[in-house]
This record gives C-alpha cells, structure tokens and sequence, in this order.
C-alpha cells in the first residue's frame, strides 16, 4: 500500500520526534534505528525510506530540536515550554556533537550560535546571554545526571531551570 506524500511526511516526523527524545535520553550510541523505529511505531524495514542513514536521522534530530526550540524562544513562551524544550542541549547531544567535526559538529554550532543571539536580544549584552546558556545547560545536565540516584536534589537543579520572579529573562525546562 502507498502512502501519500503528507502521511510519508507525518511518518516522518513521528520518527525524528522519536530520535529526539530516545537520542536525549541515552545518546546516539545507546539507542539504535530499530529502537526508533519501533517507538515511533514502525517496522525498522521503512527506515531508509525516510533517511539515508543512522547519521541523517541524527542530523534531522539535532536540527529540529533547535528549532523548536529556538521558535519556542523567540516567543518568550518561558510558562509554556515543554519538557522537548532544550533536548538538542542534553548531555547526550553535547557528548554526541563534541565527537564531530563534520556535519553534526556544523549543526550544533550554528544551533548554539542561533540561541545566543536570541539571549542577546532578550539579555540586551552577549555576556549575559553566555551566562544564561551556561546556567540552563549546566542545571539541565546536572538535574537528568542525578534523577535516578536523588529526585530531590534533580529537583534543586530543575528550579534553577525556572524563570525568577523579578524582570529579566531566563531559560526554563522542564526536567
């Protein structure tokens, strides 16, 4: 049975929706294309139907993320941010995206460079936005790195993650 372009296009996206989440979570090495598949509830045969290899669906991952991420930004929707929001920048991603020099590495870097100059429009100087970058990753990484072994301190990382009550703008995740 054929699928029409918009369900080819839906399936698709279903699958980088997967990647993004499985990739966050357990990195790119810990989670292989028939798992993706399989969460986004298909058969690991359709794969390359949608992707030419592992490392195109890694690259389609990363750069949705930030998209949606950097959308989400745009909009200053800082009581509204899922729990998506940031993924490109977990532990995992950062790890996966140092070990390239190629095209991942280029995403990435164009990615984190998009996030700054919204920070800086948004922190009025660059230096604060670095700040806030840094703030957000460290207390995403720190909070998913001890969840499992202490909710309550994972819980102390994840308020960080909050924007404070005074005036000023800050990155916010749900953890």
């Amino acid at each position: 049975m054929r699928v029409t372009r918009e369900q080819a296009a839906i399936n698709r996206q279903r699958i980088v929706d997967s990647a993004i989440r499985l990739f966050a979570e357990r990195g790119v090495d810990g989670v292989g294309v028939a798992e993706v598949m399989a969460d986004a509830g298909f058969t690991h045969g359709g794969f390359y139907n949608h992707f030419t290899s592992k490392d195109d669906l890694v690259l389609h991952a990363c750069s949705t993320s930030f998209a949606r991420s950097l959308a989400t930004l745009r909009r200053h929707d800082a009581q509204t941010r899922d729990r998506g929001f940031g993924e490109c920048l977990s532990a995992a991603m950062l790890s996966e995206s140092s070990k390239s020099d190629g095209p991942l590495g280029s995403v990435y870097a164009q990615g984190v460079r998009q996030f700054l100059d919204v920070l800086t429009e948004q922190y009025g100087e660059r230096a604060r936005a670095v700040e806030g970058l840094v703030g957000f990753v460290g207390a995403r990484v720190i909070s998913s790195a001890v969840a499992s072994a202490d909710p309550e301190l994972a819980s102390e990382f994840s308020a960080a993650l909050h924007p404070p009550e005074e005036d000023q703008p800050r990155l916010q995740a749900s953890s």
